[in-house]
């Protein structure tokens, strides 16, 4: 442990998948830790999609279809 390969791209969009605001993080941080600074300023609901990467693990290597 101790070591991280990569990035993870945080990103908000609203309902027309129109892109709000992104933080790109290296991939040792927690996932929950970005979610206030992309939400700083912005109203109304927040809810959370799963990862591709996430859905991917749960449903096998194609996916959700």
């Amino acid at each position: 442990m101790g070591w991280f390969d990569g990035f993870t791209l945080h990103r908000m969009v609203n309902d027309r998948s129109e892109l709000l605001a992104f933080r790109l993080t290296p991939g040792n941080v927690d996932d929950r830790q970005p979610v206030a600074l992309l939400t700083d300023g912005l109203t109304g609901k927040r809810i959370a999609g799963r990862s591709p990467s996430a859905a991917s693990r749960r449903f096998g290597s194609g996916g959700c279809t």
